[in-house]
């Protein structure tokens, strides 16, 4: 009997965490918020351009190591580029995220609005 209600204790205790870890992890993706996206053309080619892409990260959450990836999306939402940002970032503070993506032109051209996925 005693070993059954170890086994028991073991079973809810691990259900409990695997429950927690469930729970959280969508709670926790609710804590960021892009605020702002810059993108700035650092080089012009003839047909291709070099785009720094910088996004305005807050973390309402833990401190953590954060993803976001930002869209360019045209005037009809097709999304024209995506970039990957990441860094880390302490419990309720902004930082800047950034990196650099090559496009053609004529696609750069064509955003109309850079956002969060």
């Amino acid at each position: 009997m005693k070993k059954l209600m170890s086994v028991l204790q073991i079973v809810v205790f691990t259900f409990g965490l695997v429950g927690v870890v469930l729970i959280s992890a969508p709670l926790r993706a609710e804590t960021i918020t892009v605020l702002k996206v810059q993108p700035l053309i650092v080089e012009k080619g003839s047909a291709n351009y070099s785009v720094m892409v910088k996004a305005f990260v807050k973390n309402s959450g833990l401190p953590d190591d954060i993803t976001v990836e930002i869209n360019a999306l045209d005037i009809n939402g097709y999304v024209l580029k995506t970039i990957t940002l990441n860094g880390y970032i302490k419990q309720n503070q902004t930082k800047v995220l950034a990196g650099l993506v090559k496009m053609s032109k004529d696609a750069y051209q064509d955003v109309v609005i850079w956002k969060r996925k």
